[in-house]
């Protein structure tokens, strides 16, 4: 078996579970440009983005980001997401920082899928997602990379219009 295969028993029956086959299937399904450009994008040579999901929910009041990343050669710790929902005069309306597999156990080419929720009951209009890696510590953001070339210190996602 590989190594993100799992075989379980239950009542008598075998199930055999490829958690890396199931998570690229998921990403093959999710989009996969920001803002004009193509993913994979790189955030230093900590990890790739490979693919995210956007699903709006009014009744919640929330935006629900769906990310899907690649482990880089260079994994930087520790290490913190940021989301950020972006109004047109740029201040930022909704925000959540975090990280739910630690970077400390990442290994190059892991797989990892991230679920941040936004709250934006009182927003109106479009927002912009943004996202970017950042050292805690320091504060210090990972570079873009689009193509090899750095762009910035985040990346828009996407515009939602709010409420949906």
């Amino acid at each position: 078996m590989g190594q993100n295969a799992a075989t379980l028993r239950c009542n008598n029956s075998l199930y055999h579970l490829n958690l890396a086959e199931r998570i690229r299937a998921t990403i093959a399904q999710s989009e996969q440009q920001a803002e004009g450009v193509a993913l994979p994008t790189q955030f230093g040579a900590t990890a790739a983005l490979l693919g995210y999901r956007v699903v709006t929910e009014a009744q919640a009041g929330e935006a629900r980001l769906v990310t899907y990343w690649q482990a880089g050669a260079q994994v930087v710790t520790p290490l913190q997401l940021f989301v950020h929902a972006v109004a047109a005069d740029g201040s930022i309306v909704a925000q959540e920082d975090r990280l739910d597999a630690p970077a400390y156990g990442w290994r190059e080419g892991d797989l990892i899928a991230q679920v941040n929720r936004l709250a934006l009951p009182d927003v109106s209009g479009p927002v912009w997602l943004q996202i970017g890696l950042y050292q805690p510590d320091s504060g210090e953001r990972l570079p873009v990379r689009v193509e090899g070339r750095a762009v910035d210190q985040r990346l828009l996602l996407k515009q939602v219009t709010w409420p949906p």
